[in-house]
């Protein structure tokens, strides 16, 4: 029997308009990253693929070195090596689509690596060094712990502070995803160093206000709480059709929209008709020239968790 260990990671959308490195929603959609015994020239091989709309395999240097990062910083923590393996990253939906798929390369692989090499690390311990290699928390605590969340990560003192909340049970997704690429570290280049005093008090009050609405269920809310002036009018200036996606949306009966972290996917909230919305968004943007695909989702409640663990 081969030695291996599987995670499941749900995706992740993070920011949530007004909630900048702060709210994050963990979606049902699942990612896995998979470790497993490796003889070949490489200490570690890495290896991605998507699932959606068709398996495929996927080329790209970035993820990869997220994925060997955060293996040799989870080597360092544990002071030993953790060489000769494959780490496989199974993403719903390619990288750099706003997805969260650097928070499953980091989480899974510290979670898959911590029960290979039975390293007994504590999951708070881990989600430590996920906010260290991420940088920032918004992402990664969903992705461990499911559910709407509300995170700060103390980097001079590496300590993640954060809470839980569950979303209404009637809430539903649709996911836009348009046929364009985005990374975090790029989009974050198009945003001020500086804002105004107003600007920042009107994202912190909808900041507190959103989750609490989304846990609630005051629908009628989201709209004017989800909305944003400290990074989506920045990242979005140069994203062609916004604007007409986001009006599509709202005429289809969405209850709140937003750019799903840095983008360019972008998440509609609402009741029902959320496959109508969906469609309508996406054709929104094939209007303006650019092709787009959508999908359903709901919040994921449950987080990572060990899906297979053989000979470990």
């Amino acid at each position: 029997m081969s030695k291996n260990c599987q995670i499941r990671v749900p995706a992740t959308s993070a920011n949530l308009g007004p909630g900048f490195d702060i709210l994050g929603l963990a979606l049902s959609l699942d990612n896995y990253v998979r470790i497993e015994e490796y003889e070949g020239p490489e200490k570690v091989r890495t290896e991605i693929y998507s699932s959606w709309p068709e398996k495929r395999k996927i080329e790209i240097e970035v993820e990869e070195d997220i994925i060997r990062n955060t293996l040799a910083l989870l080597a360092e923590t544990a002071g030993r090596s953790l060489a000769g393996v494959k780490i496989t990253e199974e993403l719903y939906i390619g990288p750099a689509r706003g997805l969260g798929s650097s928070a499953a390369a980091i989480a899974g692989t510290l979670q898959a690596a911590n029960h290979y090499f039975k390293l007994g690390m504590s999951t708070s311990r881990l989600l430590k060094l996920a906010c260290r290699i991420e940088g920032h928390s918004d992402n990664v605590v969903p992705a461990f712990q499911g559910g709407l969340t509300i995170s700060s990560y103390d980097f001079d003192n590496n300590k993640v502070y954060w809470d839980k909340l569950l979303p209404h049970p009637a809430l539903k997704l649709a996911v836009i995803v348009p046929e364009l690429t985005s990374r975090t570290e790029v989009q974050r280049t198009v945003m001020p160093d500086k804002f105004e005093l107003a600007e920042v008090i009107h994202n912190m009050g909808r900041t507190a206000l959103l989750p609490l609405a989304l846990s609630s269920g005051r629908w009628e809310e989201l709209k004017n709480l989800m909305q944003d002036k400290l990074h989506q009018p920045y990242r979005c200036g140069n994203l062609r059709g916004w604007e007409s996606v986001v009006q599509a949306g709202y005429r289809a009966g969405a209850l709140g929209i937003a750019l799903s972290g840095a983008g360019p996917a972008v998440l509609a909230l609402a009741r029902e008709d959320i496959i109508e919305i969906g469609e309508r968004m996406a054709e929104a943007w094939r209007q303006e020239g650019v092709q787009a695909r959508h999908f359903t989702a709901i919040p994921d409640t449950k987080g990572s968790y060990l899906v297979n663990e053989e000979g470990c």
